[in-house]
């Protein structure tokens, strides 16, 4: 029953759906619902905390809702503030957005995660950056599925 649902799906798309079974009236289905997407969101939660506290975007199997854009004609070209390497070096996947993150945050975190790599990559000012996530402590913040998903 979930594994048809689910089939195709990934990222947010998936934490949605498995969500969706977390209240189901079957308690065995119910409970596997809930055991399934603390797995699940783990490794999101990881790539959501490097974006939002390094800029790093760490998502070999694009499943996070930031994509990088990839251009023909090889490496990175330095970019400035305001250009179109800016403006066009990252991109939002709708689809891949949870529901529970919602547009507007969505859009935050996206800001975020890009404002923090121009400092540290267009900037050169990768100790900044590090300094600052550190004391944020980001990282090792959520033991379970999250506070921001309603279980």
């Amino acid at each position: 029953m979930l594994t048809s649902r689910v089939l195709g799906l990934k990222g947010g798309a998936l934490i949605d759906k498995v969500h969706s079974f977390t209240a189901h009236g079957d308690p065995y289905i119910r409970t596997f619902a809930h055991k399934l997407l603390t797995q699940i969101t783990r490794p999101w939660y990881e790539m959501l905390g490097n974006w939002i506290s390094q800029g790093h975007l760490l998502d070999p199997f694009q499943e996070f809702f930031v994509r990088e854009v990839v251009r023909e004609g090889g490496p990175r070209k330095p970019r400035s503030a305001g250009g179109p390497s800016w403006e066009g070096r990252y991109m939002v996947v709708q689809e891949l957005v949870p529901g529970f993150i919602g547009e507007g945050v969505a859009k935050k975190v996206f800001l975020i995660g890009k404002s923090l790599n121009f400092i540290r990559e267009d900037c050169g000012e990768e100790g900044y950056v590090n300094d600052h996530a550190k004391k944020a402590d980001i990282k090792g913040k959520t033991n379970s599925v999250s506070p921001m998903i309603p279980v």
